[in-house]
């Protein structure tokens, strides 16, 4: 039996092992997608022509990249990937409806929600440190309309047209407010943690400019400045946290320690912080790979990054 990486954090581990410790990946989605016929039609045909021709070649190089393809059979790795993509838009279709989205809430399994608790009550808001697996607007939800507390999301966007518009039209159901990254956005989201707001930041994500530079699965890696720039600058606590599938109908979301930011800290400490973030999220995606929507951002990679965010 192949044996995951997993989290170790007390019941975090024991969910994990329980789940993800076993010889095949996640389980096939063979539930019918039950969508508007208009928009079954549309999401299929966009599908069609952005999973296989350029999702599958751009999801196998980042787990060649990762070293995932050494762990586990590559293309059922792959294959699995892709269900996991249209599972997540699915979710993301069904998330408007006030129905779907209370089943999605309450079978949502949280884990340590009092870590969130906690961080909140410092009154600086919390950046939300996370990588883009599972459906994240679901966890999202859960913190927006069941805790009451603003959930504030800086976003980059999509190449296709179709898929921006499900992604905001989700986004606005569950009461998430979106900053587009552009010129002034880090200001924008510090005076959102300062008002007591959850801010996420997807590490894995490379930013459309700038960036650290870092070791992730080995290799030389760009990823995001913002939770350390954010934290810095506010005091804001940075919270760990991961939304991931256990089976097709329910999720888990997870949350680690928080860790507080020097408002001072010098060059060699930022670095340090920085290296600590991507060890997270190395060890997140590590927890459930083929859960994972890519977007590689190696030095080495052959692919535009910028252009290949799901």
């Amino acid at each position: 039996m192949i044996e995951r990486p997993i989290l170790h954090d007390g019941v975090m581990s024991t969910a994990l092992e329980s789940s993800l410790s076993r010889e095949s990946l996640a389980p096939s989605l063979d539930l019918p997608l039950r969508l508007p016929k208009c928009e079954g039609v549309a999401l299929a045909l966009d599908l069609l022509g952005y999973l296989p021709l350029r999702k599958t070649r751009m999801t196998r190089a980042a787990y060649d990249l990762a070293g995932f393809t050494r762990l586990y059979e590559p293309e059922a790795l792959v294959r699995q990937n892709l269900r996991n993509t249209v599972r997540y838009y699915r979710t993301l279709l069904r998330l408007p409806d006030p129905e779907f989205r209370r089943r999605a809430q309450q079978t949502l399994e949280v884990l340590n929600a009092d870590r969130l608790a906690r961080a909140l009550a410092k009154g600086s808001g919390v950046v939300l440190l996370t990588v883009h697996v599972g459906a994240f607007e679901v966890a999202a939800s859960w913190i927006t309309q069941l805790m009451g507390v603003a959930v504030v999301a800086p976003v980059a966007g999509s190449q296709s047209r179709l898929l921006r518009s499900i992604d905001a039209r989700a986004r606005r159901a569950c009461g998430v407010t979106v900053r587009p990254v552009v010129n002034g956005v880090m200001n924008e989201l510090a005076e959102d943690l300062r008002s007591g707001a959850v801010v996420p930041i997807m590490i894995d994500r490379r930013p459309p400019r700038g960036g650290c530079s870092v070791r992730l699965f080995e290799r030389d890696a760009i990823v995001s400045s913002a939770p350390l720039v954010l934290g810095a600058r506010t005091q804001a606590p940075i919270l760990p946290a991961i939304t991931f599938h256990m089976t097709d109908a329910k999720q888990v979301l997870w949350f680690g320690e928080e860790f507080i930011v020097g408002a001072r800290a010098r060059q060699g400490e930022s670095t340090a912080l920085i290296q600590r973030l991507a060890g997270w999220a190395e060890q997140m995606i590590s927890a459930v790979p083929e859960q994972w929507h890519v977007s590689p951002h190696w030095s080495d990679s052959p692919f535009n990054m910028r252009a290949l965010v799901t």
